[in-house]
């Protein structure tokens, strides 16, 4: 399965089959699409890469390089892609939404907190992530649809510059099926000094060849310091 936008870490999740959607009154007018189309080349911006390849090649900071203590708010998106495998190497996205995220870092108990709301679900979401110069994500349209996440990261061992945590949650797509989503995640902080953050699923291990039809369903945060 292909996932470009976050292909560090496979993105690559199960999303659990719960109801309930969140009410519009967390929708903001403020925030459009190209809102969010924005804050995706604020990151591409912000972050480190190797060879300058794209969100599949992020470079972490290190941690000598985050700050001590402090907190700090970070402002970003959050994507939200459902489909089925049809190769070893390739699939079909079916649904593709992006929406607002925020969180807050406190460096002093190296704890992240947040959570994405005012979601677009995209109109072409098969070509919406599919190269990292962000032509295709420029190009697409949508419509504003109802659907939260929260999420809380901590950080996986003294000294190091890498976080997990879940990401819940639930989205209501146009065709009325509702995605859920529960699902442990791993994240880091890159950039001059931490500025910016990526977090995806870690990637999953396959046996065997993948049977085309088999669905999959993928999440991630692009975040930069406020």
């Amino acid at each position: 399965m292909k996932f470009q936008l976050f292909g560090a870490f496979g993105a690559i999740v199960v999303l659990s089959a719960c109801g309930g959607s969140s009410s519009s009154e967390n929708v903001d007018a403020r925030v459009s699409l190209d809102t969010l189309k924005d804050r995706v080349v604020v990151a591409r911006n912000t972050f480190s890469f190797e060879n300058n390849d794209g969100f599949d090649e992020v470079t972490p900071s290190a941690f000598s390089q985050l700050p001590a203590a402090g907190s700090f708010n970070y402002t970003g998106v959050a994507v939200v892609v459902t489909g089925v495998d049809t190769s070893d190497d390739f699939s079909r996205t079916e649904f593709a939404a992006i929406g607002s995220s925020t969180m807050n870092v406190n460096f002093g108990s190296q704890r992240i907190t947040g959570g994405a709301d005012n979601f677009f679900e995209l109109n072409n979401p098969d070509t919406a992530f599919q190269d990292d110069t962000l032509a295709s994500l420029q190009a697409v349209t949508g419509e504003r649809i109802e659907g939260a996440l929260t999420y809380q990261f901590d950080q996986t061992a003294q000294g190091q510059n890498n976080y997990s945590g879940s990401i819940t949650g639930t989205l209501s797509p146009r065709n009325g099926q509702q995605v859920a989503v529960n699902q442990l995640t791993e994240g880091y902080f890159t950039g001059a000094g931490g500025e910016g953050f990526i977090a995806v699923q870690p990637e999953e291990i396959t046996v065997g060849p993948v049977v085309p039809g088999t669905p999959f369903e993928a999440v991630g945060l692009l975040m930069t310091r406020d």
